[in-house]
């Protein structure tokens, strides 16, 4: 198989993983930007930390825990922006401020579609606190469609070092259980 010179971009139902394994040898410095709906979990954390040159990471997932995430996107040191996407029972505040303390990369967080009860909020503000106070730069966190729970967020994430938006930050829609990849071009030799 050639280099895939002129691929920018990809989509593929995800039911071989061998595909991922083929580009990330051919192209893998060049994947820049990649939405995983429902299929992450068909991917090997050992194929997913590959994913090094990563700028932006869209998550529409049921099947991933917040350690599974830290450990993804410790990897992925220039990965800038996060999507988690309709997430049917997201990880509590902690594994959140824990993904986006092993990121400093990051700039811009969206968790919109995701229905946060109060239980998600942790009593103590350390970690929050810790995290944000960490960073050289601000985060922006997305949470459009949080269900009724705006009023909540507004009380318990407050830091001079993030900025909260209720609107929306469409990522990439694509079908059940594919992948999008999009790729830098390369150079012409």
């Amino acid at each position: 198989m050639a280099h895939l010179p002129k691929l920018r971009t990809l989509a593929y139902y995800a039911y071989r993983d061998d595909i991922l394994e083929v580009l990330l040898e051919k192209r893998g410095s060049d994947i820049h930007k990649i939405t995983f709906h429902d299929c992450i979990w068909m991917h090997s954390m050992t194929t997913l930390c590959k994913l090094s040159h990563l700028h932006q990471l869209t998550l529409k997932e049921e099947r991933f825990t917040g350690e599974e995430l830290c450990k993804l996107i410790t990897d992925l040191r220039h990965l800038q922006r996060l999507d988690i996407i309709d997430h049917r029972s997201m990880l509590n505040e902690a594994k959140l401020w824990q993904a986006v303390a092993s990121c400093p990369s990051l700039k811009i967080l969206n968790i919109s579609g995701i229905k946060l009860h109060n239980e998600f909020f942790e009593f103590s503000r350390c970690l929050m606190e810790t995290t944000l106070k960490n960073r050289s730069q601000p985060l922006v966190l997305y949470c459009h469609n949080t269900d009724e729970n705006e009023k909540l967020i507004q009380r318990h994430f407050k830091h001079p070092n993030l900025k909260i938006s209720f609107k929306l930050l469409e990522p990439e829609n694509i079908g059940w259980c594919m992948v999008r990849l999009h790729l830098k071009p390369l150079n012409p030799s």
